[in-house]
């Protein structure tokens, strides 16, 4: 069961990333619960519509390239979340068309798990390089 849980997590952490490299936004915003809370390095914004609206206006078509997320920590807990801690890389294009090193950090998350699925309910994003 708990085996389960934590591919659940993982796949939605893929998922994550695979609709931000595809601009998916409305796969994304079915990934936040509708009263979800994104703090994006100290920029917060509330409810499901208001993230993926961030999210698109961010995510525009020349500036997504591939997200990377590794390092993943999982804690279930017994009232059906999870705190999941990820490190990432964000890659984009240069000026050459060439993949390079955008920006790294972690995400600090708070899932919650309703029947099969997993959405995020809290996802914070901390910096910690730019380029």
């Amino acid at each position: 069961m708990a085996e389960e849980k934590v591919d659940g997590i993982r796949n939605l952490l893929a998922s994550y990333a695979r609709a931000c490299d595809g601009g998916r936004f409305d796969e994304l915003e079915q990934m936040f619960r509708s009263d979800a809370f994104f703090d994006a390095a100290g920029q917060i914004f509330k409810g499901a519509a208001a993230i993926r609206a961030e999210l698109e206006r961010r995510m525009t078509p020349e500036r997504r390239g591939r997200h990377v997320i590794s390092n993943t920590s999982i804690a279930l807990n017994t009232d059906g979340t999870a705190w999941v801690v990820s490190d990432f890389m964000a890659f984009r294009p240069d000026e050459s068309g060439r993949l390079a090193v955008a920006s790294a950090g972690q995400y600090d998350d708070l899932l919650r798990q309703e029947g099969d699925r997993w959405q995020f309910e809290r996802h914070v994003v901390t910096f910690s390089h730019r380029y």
